[in-house]
Formats: structure tokens, C-alpha cells, sequence
């Protein structure tokens, strides 16, 4: 059965000594040590979850309020997304299935949340946190 992880501070445990140099108490039982162990003071940390930038194809679509922006190119009767990395425009009424085409550029989506990068640059990931060092997480 796996335990929570609970990070705990040495410092406030043995206070100005090392570990291995603080023995107080040369009587003190395996028992007792892991009785201050348990009760030491925790700090808080966050676990850091390492991602990577992936070469997409996919256009990636201007939006409005979270949707596709299926009115950003409009030419009489013809309205249609936009790609934010190509250009590549198209109707919804002339071409239903445009979300099939490829991009004619590349970006990047983060391996552990999907979302883009224009660059895939970035040393973590904006949306998610995750550095950005490759999958190193388990």
C-alpha cells in the first residue's frame, strides 16, 4: 500500500547539527529516532512533474470565449477559423472537415496537458507548471 509522501524538515529535527554527527543520546532506541521522524514539522512543497514541448501539425485555431472562433475570417457568405501559427484560413460551409487539414507550420503542446506553444521554448510549461526537461515522471 503506498504512503503518502510527507517531506519533513531536518533542520527543525536536529537543529545546528548534521544528522549523522548529532547523537545526543547514544541510548536513544531505532523506535525513538523514528518517533521525532514522524513528529518533526513538515514544509510545504509541490512535487515537480517534468513535461516536454511535442512538434504538432494541427492547426491552431484563433478563439473566442474558449471555442474556435469560426467568424475571424468572413468573405461575404464565407466565414471560417483561422490559424494562428500558418494563416491558413478556411469556410465551415465550403470545407466542414477543415480540422483535418495540416497546419503548414509546426507548434509545439505540452506532453503532460496538451496545451500550445507557439515556440516550445519555454523552460516550463505556462498552463500546467511542468519543467520542461523531458517525461522523467514515476
Amino acid at each position: 500500500m503506498a504512503t503518502e509522501k510527507r517531506l519533513i524538515d531536518v533542520n527543525a529535527l536536529f537543529p545546528g547539527k548534521l544528522l549523522a554527527v548529532n547523537i545526543k543520546n547514544p541510548m536513544e532506541t531505532v523506535e525513538d529516532l523514528m518517533n521525532r521522524i514522524n513528529n518533526a514539522p513538515t514544509v510545504e512543497a509541490v512535487e515537480v512533474v517534468h513535461g516536454r514541448w511535442e512538434k504538432s501539425k494541427r492547426h491552431l485555431w484563433y478563439k473566442d470565449d474558449g471555442e474556435i472562433d469560426e467568424y475571424r475570417y468572413t468573405s461575404g457568405f464565407h466565414n471560417g477559423p483561422v490559424c494562428m501559427v500558418c494563416g491558413a484560413h478556411f469556410c465551415v460551409h465550403c470545407e466542414p472537415n477543415y480540422d483535418e487539414t495540416e497546419c503548414y507550420d509546426h507548434h509545439y503542446i505540452c506532453s503532460m496537458c496538451g496545451e500550445p506553444s507557439l515556440e516550445g521554448h519555454e523552460n516550463y510549461c505556462p498552463n500546467c507548471g511542468a519543467k520542461m526537461d523531458g517525461d522523467r515522471n514515476g
